[in-house]
């Protein structure tokens, strides 16, 4: 997730790693800072094991053991428990932080979902914009290849 202002980048939900932001298919989102201490003191995995678990293993899959939306949505209509944590916690994790970034920019003209499960889970958007404000609510498809390319054309240009 981005906070703009005035077309700049004012926050984002990503740091240095991953780890921290929003709950991600394979990905825990905002975790503890010991969390890695603790599991390799306390567990039989080694640092790489407990990297490859927050990487890999955790987010919606390590939530319910599934980390497509649509299998997530068949299961909840079918009564998983799990399936049904996962989503809300998602999407609490997703109202967090349209909330702080709310505050951060003091306005909100709209707020915009974009990717896959912003594109095209309904219910996901509806969920987290529960509660919010009246603010405009935009759905833009995005071409993240078409813009790594052009980043990369960019840099190599300046190589030049």
């Amino acid at each position: 997730m981005t906070a703009l202002k005035n077309g700049k980048s004012v926050d984002t939900s990503l740091d240095f790693t991953p780890f921290e932001g929003l709950v991600m298919s394979t990905r825990s989102g905002d975790i503890d800072p010991a969390i890695h201490y603790y599991l390799t003191k306390n567990s039989d995995m080694d640092i790489e094991a407990v990297d490859n678990m927050l990487n890999k293993e955790s987010g919606l899959r390590g939530l319910c053991e599934m980390n497509d939306m649509r299998e997530i949505h068949e299961q909840i209509a079918g009564g998983n428990e799990r399936a049904r944590l996962a989503l809300e916690v998602q999407t609490y994790r997703n109202r967090r932080y349209i909330g702080a970034y709310m505050a951060v920019l003091g306005r909100v003209d709209a707020i915009v979902f974009t990717a896959g499960i912003g594109e095209n889970d309904k219910v996901v958007r509806e969920k987290t914009l529960a509660g919010d404000s009246p603010v405009q609510v935009w759905v833009i498809p995005t071409n993240e290849e078409l813009a790594i390319g052009r980043d990369e054309k960019s840099l190599l240009e300046k190589e030049e």
